[in-house]
């Protein structure tokens, strides 16, 4: 009796997809460039949610056994030519972006000579530039056919670097505080995204979904230990979580990691046993809507950075 397989949830980009990646990220960056205010903060979120694709579907093999773990390789590896290109071209955007907010100028009109001084001499630019290093390093690796822990490792350092220019950047324990927020945040989201995007059949999921539980409890943990540290490191007081701009997006910001602990507990309780009866069609629904709400604090953290 043969096994007959269940219609697939996803489907994997084409590789030739990147080339599509690079153009419409230098698009909106372009757009962005000119676009006021709330250019810095947009670039920071299509950078962040490039480099967690990137380490969603680095990581996403590592969660199951061979032969799956290789299936899950080779599905993983188009959508990682997609999402690397494009996290480079986002991270040289956002370079633009600020120096050229720095400079009062458009991104487009500002001077080679300083976007580059941008970039070495100003915590925010030097931050950028090793996030662009690492990518730069992934896209090196794709191209000779290479994948696994070192693209992991790199992903999180890109995320990890955001920790040199932000809030908390004046000590050391702030930096590895939010340096290890951030990657937890990224194996979180984006192991979850990565299982909607390459998990196809029901025996798939009941094989995967409990190593990416594991993950998830693990990062839930970091996340809110850390959380509370950097909080106590950057507000005053507890006032300033609705008297001030940082405050109230912290706010938000925490309303939503919470919610989704909540969500998650319930989805990993309910879904992990009966992932094994459970159409695949309806674990994909119940992954791609809980990526739904940490994309949308993946946004609330990016705004969060550029709060004064």
């Amino acid at each position: 009796m043969t096994h007959r397989a269940e219609p697939s949830t996803a489907r994997s980009p084409a590789i030739e997809g990147s080339a599509v990646a690079v153009v419409v990220a230098s698009a909106t960056v372009w757009w962005l460039s000119g676009a006021g205010p709330p250019a810095p903060a947009a670039a920071r979120m299509l950078a962040d949610g490039a480099a967690v694709c990137v380490l969603g579907f680095a990581v996403i093999p590592f969660l199951s056994r061979d032969p799956l773990r290789t299936v899950l390789r080779g599905r993983a590896q188009p959508l990682l030519r997609v999402a690397t290109p494009l996290w480079l071209v986002a991270e040289i955007g956002r370079l633009l972006v600020m120096a050229g907010q720095a400079a009062g100028v458009p991104a487009h009109r500002l001077p080679s000579s300083v976007w580059w001084l941008y970039a070495t001499a100003t915590d925010t630019g030097r931050a950028t530039l090793v996030a662009a290093a690492a990518a730069a390093g992934c896209l090196l690796l794709l191209a000779h056919r290479r994948t696994g822990a070192v693209i992991a490792g790199l992903a999180a350092l890109g995320l990890a670097a955001r920790a040199w220019a932000g809030h908390t950047a004046a000590t050391p324990a702030g930096v590895a505080t939010i340096a290890v927020h951030a990657v937890a945040a990224g194996l979180w989201c984006g192991g979850l995204l990565a299982l909607a995007m390459t998990v196809r059949h029901r025996d798939e999921w009941a094989r995967v979904l409990p190593g990416y539980a594991r993950l998830a409890l693990a990062a839930v943990l970091v996340l809110s230990v850390s959380a509370v540290i950097g909080a106590t490191l950057v507000l005053p007081s507890w006032s300033a979580l609705w008297d001030t701009g940082y405050g109230r997006v912290l706010s938000v910001k925490t309303a939503l990691t919470v919610a989704l602990v909540l969500i998650g507990w319930r989805q990993r309780t309910r879904w992990v046993p009966a992932a094994q009866v459970m159409a695949a069609a309806s674990s994909h629904r119940r992954a791609v809507g809980e990526v739904a709400v940490l994309a949308s604090a993946l946004m609330a953290a990016a705004i969060l950075a550029m709060t004064g």
